[in-house]
């Protein structure tokens, strides 16, 4: 997981269940975090599954609990292929597209 900062106050944090400043509990967002990891895996195995439309479902579910750039990344990947009717596992694809939103 990566280092960064309450929502609560700012503080930065370290892999504490609370925050150290605040005691906010991070529990729900480590494990957050740690969800959408695995499904940008899975909508990576997806693809290369040649299963486009699981793929697109993961990577979307994995936006809607982190906005992280691999994620945002995977998706306009799949997009892309999708509008030039490929099916090209990840190693294949074309760049993605800059104007995509998840």
């Amino acid at each position: 997981m990566t280092q960064f900062r309450c929502p609560a106050c700012r503080a930065r944090l370290g892999e504490e269940p609370a925050c150290p400043r605040c005691g906010c509990d991070l529990i729900l967002v480590r494990r957050a975090e740690a969800q959408a990891a695995r499904l940008v895996v899975r909508a990576l195995q997806a693809w290369a599954g040649d299963d486009r439309q699981g793929a697109l479902k993961c990577a979307r579910a994995a936006l809607a609990l982190e906005h992280s750039p691999l994620a945002l990344g995977v998706l306009r990947c799949l997009v892309q292929a999708q509008d030039a009717g490929s099916s090209r596992a990840p190693g294949r694809a074309e760049p993605a597209r800059q104007d995509v939103e998840p």
